[in-house]
C-alpha cells in the first residue's frame, strides 16, 4: 500500500540539453526523425557525474526531550527514576549530523532539475524527454531488457511512479521497475505491465520505498511481435511528510519515540468516495472533528472550551461524500483522520473521524444474543508525539465498551474488554503501516476477537462474556491525545500540537448485523460458523483411499432458503463478455426423469452477452451475499459433448464464440469459494481454459486431492503442496504469454501459495469460470470404477466473488473488472 495523502513532488522539470548526439538512429515509427533531429542534432552536452561521499551526506535531527512521568503503558516496577525522549525527526532537509560513513555513491547521466536521467540505449528519442510533461515528446528503444533510469542525491522514500506511454490506449507496454539506494544494488518493485488504455499518466505503486535511484526495465509490447519502448512522461511520487515511525526500546529505563517533525494536511490525492469502496455504507454515520462550519477546537485555551460539537453524516447521506483530509478515499483505501485539536462529542476530550453503526437504521443497539459480525481491513498509518495511541474498532454499549482494539507505539496492536480489562503484551507483532484484520464475532453473550498481520502472517485471538446487553460497532480513528491533554491527564506534562493527528487507513468493511429479527449483510463478511441466512446444506465431506469417494451430508442438499441480494451482473464487471450454460433446458426441464445416460437432457441453456444484465436462475446462478452463485445437480441437463452438468461462464472472445491466441497476453483472476461437491465422486471443475483441440488447463477440486489441476489434457497433477479446504477463499491467476500458461493459486483464508507453467499444448483457446460437476446422476454407468451414483438433487457449487479479465484478440484490448496484471 501506498500513503499518497503524504505528498506527491513532480519532476516534470523542463528540458536540457542531451549528452547523446545519434548517428546512426532506428526509428521507432515515421514520426521520429522530427524529434531526433531537433534533439539528437546538439552538440552540446549537458553530461553530469556528481559522486557523493557519504560521510558529507547529511540529515537534520531536531530533538526534544521531555521529562514525563510514564504512561500506563509503560509503567516501571523499580525505584529508578524514569525518563521518556521523544525524538523528532525531519528527514526531509540537509543539516548538520553525518549519518553516512565510507562508501561513494555516482550520480551519472543528464542533469534536470535535481534529477538526472540514464538509459541503456535509443533511438534519437531521448531520455530526459520524458521529463518536459509532454505527450508529443518521448523516450524510445528498441529491445527487451532496455532501461531508462532517474536518480537523485538525497534519499527519499517513493510512494509510486506515473508513467505515460507512447501509443498506450493502442497498446500494452511490459515493463518492471526496480529501485536502488546506492545504483549497484537492485530491488524488484514491480512487475506488469500497462493497461493499453490511454495516454496519459498511469500510476505504478511501488510501497514506500527508500531510494536514490529507480529504473524502469522495458520488454516490449503487445502490437505482434513488436520490442519497442516508449514512454512519454513520468512523474515519481515521494513521500515528502511521513509521519511516524515505531519506538526504538533500549534496554535501559529510557524510552526513545521517533516521530516526524511536522504532520501536514495537504496534498492529499482524493481518487473517488468512500462510498465507491466501502459497500453499505449507508448503514453507518461518521462524527468528524469538525463542526457543521469547519471548525476545530485549536482556537480554545481549555479543554472545558473545546468544541464539542463533531458533526455527523449518515445513512444516504455519506454516498458520494467525503471532507478532506479527515474523509476521503485514496488509492484503494478509505482514509480517517482525526488531529488533536479536533471538535470533540460532548461525551469525549478526544478527536474521532469514527464510522458509528446504524443498527436497525437508526441508532439502535443489537442484542449479544444474536449473532453480529464484523470484519475490517485496515493499516494504523498515524499517531501523535504525545501519548501516540488511536481506537480503531470498538462495540460500543449502553453502560461500557465490551470491546476497543487500540494500537500505540510502545505494544502495538492491544485491546480493552469490558471497559476496565486491558490487555496489553499480546504475542502478536504489528508495525505502524502494516495491514492489520480484524474480526468480531458477537453470539451467544460472548464476543470472540481474532488479528491477523497480512503482512506478516500473525494471529492472536480471545474471547469473553459480554459486559452488556446490547451494542453496536464502531470503526474508524478515534484519537487517544489531546492538544489539552497535559490538562486532563496529571502524568502528562505536555500535550501534542493542535495539527498532530492520528489516522488509520480502511481497505473493507464487511458487516452481518441481526436486529429485531431482520438481517442486513454489507460487503462480503466470511463467516467464522454457519449462519441461518444462507442456505441450508452444509456438506461434510469424508474421503476414502478406494475409487469410490463418500460424502456425508448434513440435512441434505437443498434448493431452497435462497436469499437473493440482487443480480450476478451486479457483482461480476463486464459480465456481458460472457455467456453461461445451465443445467436445465429453455423450459427448465433436466435429466431426472432419464433412465439412461443416452436419455438425458442435452439441450443445456445458454445466456449470453447482454442477456446476462439483470438476469438470475436461482438456485443454478444468482447473487447473494455479495457473491455469485453457480450450482449444477447430478440430475442436470447437460450439452450434447459431456456426460456431466455444469453452470459455467465461457468467455466471448472478441464479442463471439472466437478463440484468441496463446502468443498474445491473456490474463484471467477469480476469487471464489468451493462450497459443495457430490457424495459420490465428489469433484468439480473450476477454472478453465479451453482449446480446439485440448484442454491446456482445467482448475478442479475433490475431496481427497483439494485443490489438483489438469494441463494439456492428458498431466493430472494432484497431491500439490497447497492446503484447501471447502468453503475457504481461493484465489486462482492465469497468464497466457508467448505460448505459455502461468498458473498461480492462493489461499486467502491461510496464506499458502503455488505456481507452475508449462507451454500450451493448443496454439489458441478461451477461459471458463463456473461450476462443472465432475459426476453425475448416471456416473455408475459409464464409469465403470463406481458401483452407485449420487442421486439426482445433488450438486457441486462454488460462490464467486470477482473476475477480472484481460483479453488481447485481432489487435484489439479489452478488460474487465480490475486486472492487477503479472
Amino acid at each position: 500500500m501506498n500513503y499518497k495523502l503524504l505528498g506527491k513532488v513532480s519532476v516534470a522539470i523542463l528540458l536540457t540539453q542531451s549528452m547523446f548526439a545519434c548517428t546512426n538512429v532506428v526509428q521507432e515509427d515515421p514520426e521520429a526523425n522530427a524529434t531526433s533531429d531537433l534533439v539528437g542534432s546538439s552538440t552540446q552536452t549537458n553530461d553530469t557525474t556528481t559522486t557523493l561521499t557519504e560521510s558529507s551526506t547529511q540529515t537534520q535531527t531536531d530533538t526534544v526531550t521531555n521529562t514525563q512521568t510514564p504512561t500506563d503503558s509503560n509503567t516501571q516496577t523499580d525505584s529508578t527514576d524514569q525518563t521518556q525522549t521523544d525524538t523528532v525527526t525531519n528527514t526531509q532537509t540537509p543539516t548538520d549530523s553525518n549519518t553516512q560513513t565510507d562508501s561513494q555513491i555516482e550520480f551519472t547521466g543528464v542533469k534536470v532539475g535535481d534529477f538526472y536521467v540514464l538509459d541503456s540505449g535509443n533511438d534519437g528519442n531521448l531520455p530526459e524527454n520524458t521529463l518536459d510533461d509532454s505527450t508529443s515528446t518521448k523516450w524510445a528503444s528498441a529491445g527487451v531488457d532496455q532501461w531508462i533510469q532517474y536518480a537523485w542525491e538525497t534519499t527519499q522514500t517513493v510512494y509510486a511512479i506515473d508513467i505515460a506511454f507512447s501509443k498506450g490506449d493502442e497498446r500494452t507496454a511490459f515493463f518492471d521497475i526496480q529501485t536502488s539506494l546506492d545504483g549497484i544494488t537492485w530491488t524488484d518493485v514491480y512487475s506488469g505491465m500497462s493497461n493499453g488504455l490511454t495516454t496519459e499518466f498511469e500510476t505504478f505503486d511501488i510501497n514506500n520505498t527508500d531510494a536514490n535511484f529507480i529504473r524502469i526495465n522495458t520488454n516490449g509490447n503487445s502490437t505482434g511481435g513488436s520490442n519497442w519502448n516508449a514512454i512519454t512522461k513520468v512523474e515519481i511520487n515521494f513521500s515528502s511528510d511521513p509521519i511516524v515511525v515505531m519506538p526504538t526500546q533500549t534496554d535501559t529505563a529510557t524510552q526513545t519515540d521517533t516521530v516526524t517533525m511536522t504532520q501536514t494536511q495537504t496534498d492529499i490525492t482524493s481518487d473517488f468516495y468512500p462510498s465507491d469502496i466501502i459497500p453499505g455504507i449507508v448503514d453507518w454515520k461518521i462524527t468528524l472533528p469538525v463542526d457543521s462550519d469547519g471548525n476545530d477546537s485549536t482556537g480554545a485555551t481549555l479543554v472545558d472550551d473545546r468544541n464539542n460539537s463533531a458533526t455527523e453524516i449518515k445513512d444516504e447521506n455519506l454516498i458520494g461524500y467525503e471532507y478532506l483530509p479527515y474523509f476521503y478515499a485514496s488509492d484503494d483505501e478509505v482514509f480517517f483522520r482525526a488531529h488533536a485539536g479536533g471538535a470533540t462529542t460532548s461525551g469525549s476530550k478526544y478527536p474521532r473521524s469514527e464510522l458509528r453503526q446504524r443498527v436497525g437504521g437508526g441508532d439502535g443497539y443489537w442484542s449479544v444474543e444474536d449473532y453480529q459480525y464484523l470484519a475490517v481491513e485496515l493499516r494504523v498509518t498515524a499517531v501523535t508525539s504525545v501519548k501516540p495511541e488511536v481506537s480503531v474498532v470498538q462495540i460500543h454499549g449502553p453502560e461500557n465498551e465490551p470491546l476497543r482494539v487500540q494500537y500505540s507505539t510502545s505494544e502495538g496492536i492491544y485491546y480493552i474488554w469490558n471497559e476496565d480489562n486491558t490487555v496489553r503484551g499480546i504475542d502478536f507483532d504489528y508495525e505502524l503501516g502494516q495491514r492489520l484484520f480484524v474480526t468480531v464475532t458477537v453470539k451467544d453473550e460472548s464476543i470472540f476477537l481474532t488479528l491477523e498481520n497480512l503482512d506478516t502472517g500473525d494471529t492472536f485471538s480471545d474471547d469473553w462474556v459480554s459486559g452488556d446487553a446490547t451494542g453496536y460497532f464502531k470503526v474508524g480513528t478515534y484519537t487517544q491525545s489531546s492538544m489539552f491533554l497535559a490538562e486532563f491527564k496529571s502524568e502528562y506534562d505536555e500535550s501534542p500540537e493542535p495539527d498532530e493527528f492520528a489516522e488509520i487507513a480502511v481497505k473493507s468493511i464487511d458487516l452481518y448485523e441481526l436486529f429485531e429479527g431482520e438481517v442486513s449483510v454489507s460487503g462480503n463478511p466470511v463467516y467464522p460458523e454457519q449462519v441461518d441466512m444462507t442456505e441450508t446444506e452444509t456438506a461434510t465431506e469424508t474421503a476414502t483411499e478406494t475409487a469410490t469417494e463418500t460424502m456425508t451430508e448434513t440435512d441434505t442438499q437443498t434448493e431452497t432458503d435462497i436469499i437473493i441480494d440482487g443480480y450476478p451482473s451486479d457483482l461480476i464487471q463486464g459480465l456481458d463478455a460472457w455467456k453461461i450454460s445451465l443445467p436445465v433446458d429453455s423450459n427448465g426441464n433436466d435429466s431426472s426423469d432419464a433412465s439412461s445416460v443416452d436419455d438425458r437432457n442435452t439441450n443445456s441453456t445458454e445466456v449470453k452477452d447482454d442477456n446476462l444484465i439483470n438476469y438470475d436462475f436461482p438456485p443454478y446462478f444468482y447473487a447473494q451475499n455479495n457473491e455469485v452463485f453457480f450450482r449444477a445437480h447430478a440430475g442436470g441437463a447437460t450439452t450434447s459433448g459431456s456426460k456431466y452438468p455444469r453452470s459455467e461462464l465461457r468467455q466471448r472472445v472478441g464479442g463471439g464464440d472466437n478463440y484468441w491466441s496463446v502468443d498474445d497476453y491473456q490474463f484471467l483472476a477469480v476469487e471464489l469459494r468451493v462450497t459443495a461437491v457430490t457424495s459420490i465422486k465428489p469433484e468439480v471443475s473450476v477454472v478453465q481454459i479451453h482449446g480446439p483441440e485440448n484442454e491446456p488447463l482445467r482448475v478442479q477440486y475433490s475431496t481427497k486431492d483439494g485443490i489438483y489441476y489438469i494441463w494439456n489434457e492428458d498431466n493430472t497433477v494432484r497431491g500439490i503442496d497447497f492446503d484447501y479446504e471447502l468453503g475457504q477463499r481461493l484465489f486462482v491467476t492465469v497468464t497466457v504469454r508467448d505460448g505459455s500458461i502461468y498458473l498461480t493459486l492462493e489461499n486467502l483464508d491461510n496464506g499458502s501459495t503455488y505456481s507452475d507453467d508449462w507451454v500450451s499444448g493448443d496454439s489458441t483457446g478461451y477461459f471458463k469460470v463456473g461450476t462443472y460437476t465432475q459426476s453425475s446422476m448416471f456416473l455408475a454407468e459409464f464409469k465403470t470404477e463406481y458401483d452407485e451414483s449420487p442421486t439426482a438433487d445433488e450438486y457441486a457449487e462454488i460462490a464467486v466473488k470477482s473476475i477480472d479479465l484481460y483479453e488481447s484478440f485481432d489487435g484489439e484490448v479489452k478488460t474487465e473488472g480490475n486486472p492487477e496484471l503479472p
